[in-house]
């Protein structure tokens, strides 16, 4: 996914998913599927070196109807992504496709990347095996969320944002456990975006300030990996809620100063207590802010 550094006039700037071209990475298994050999690996690789720096990017050919991109991207020092994927062993060059029409130059000088990082035994041609990087891991959704629960409350855990549904509400992965869980902010709500066809087209409208919530959440957190603290479950086990431990602040108490959320009274017992304090001092700034309180049910918090 990538997204403009353009300002939009009528929210976020615009997003583009870009698949590069020639080439194809071990597909990652989620839920009961099987994971390709050192899919997680390829996948880390790629997230590490690109996620929140700024590229250029070209599409060359898309498929018509679909939002399938492919084309190339470029590194802030003018390095091709996608000879720096197969040079270091994480994908492979795919067989020549009929559009080329004869022109393979660009396949060619991928394959001769690929025979060297073979050579090399780099990525996903390592002969080396080993109990801290098994050939394959895959993602599962948490089997028994309550055990779970009682093992880890409390406890700061690496984690991987993998998606945003809104400002407040994410989906992320627990790297120890390997598994995906829904994860809400304690102590504080945001605008919903509205429901969803299982093709993704939104069928509602989103509520006013969702998508600017949303977006600045994601330039912060999607796909980053953070430390959280899981603080309660919910009665019917799908949902954890708790807090980011990140060094650089408290992205809760961003979003209120930013007019972008409420604060969620009932779960404010369950942060931590040095956030209770902010907490209270942020509602008032909000509420001089103004920023959403005309727009979103805007319910300030009193303690007693």
């Amino acid at each position: 996914m990538i997204m403009a550094k353009t300002k939009s006039r009528s929210g976020p700037p615009p997003e583009i998913t870009l698949i590069l071209d020639f080439i194809a990475a071990p597909k990652l298994a989620i839920r009961d599927g099987v994971s390709e050999p050192y899919a997680w690996y390829s996948r880390e690789f790629l997230r590490n070196l690109l996620i929140g720096q700024p590229i250029k990017f070209r599409v060359d050919r898309k498929i018509e109807g679909t939002t399938r991109n492919f084309g190339t991207a470029f590194t802030s020092d003018g390095q091709d992504v996608t000879e720096i994927v197969v040079s270091e062993g994480w994908a492979s060059v795919k067989e020549s496709p009929s559009y080329l029409r004869g022109d393979d130059t660009t396949r060619a000088r991928l394959l001769r990347l690929e025979i060297a990082a073979k050579s090399g035994h780099l990525g996903m041609w390592s002969k080396s095996r080993s109990s801290r990087m098994p050939e394959r891991r895959k993602i599962s959704i948490v089997s028994d969320a309550r055990k779970l629960f009682q093992e880890v409350q409390n406890k700061d855990l690496d984690a991987i944002v993998e998606y945003v549904r809104d400002g407040s509400s994410y989906r992320i992965v627990l790297v120890d456990y390997m598994v995906s869980i829904v994860f809400n902010l304690v102590g504080v709500s945001c605008p919903r975006l509205g429901r969803k066809t299982k093709e993704g087209e939104i069928m509602s409208t989103p509520e006013p300030y969702a998508l600017e919530a949303k977006h600045f959440v994601e330039v912060r957190l999607l796909h980053r990996r953070i430390p959280v603290r899981l603080k309660m479950i919910n009665k019917s086990g799908d949902m954890f809620m708790g807090e980011i431990v990140h060094p650089k602040g408290d992205i809760g108490m961003e979003i209120l100063k930013r007019g972008l959320g409420r604060v969620l009274d009932w779960s404010l017992t369950y942060c931590s207590d040095h956030t209770l304090y902010v907490l209270e001092v942020v509602v008032f700034l909000f509420e001089i802010n103004n920023s959403l309180a005309h727009h979103y049910d805007f319910k300030p918090y009193t303690h007693t």
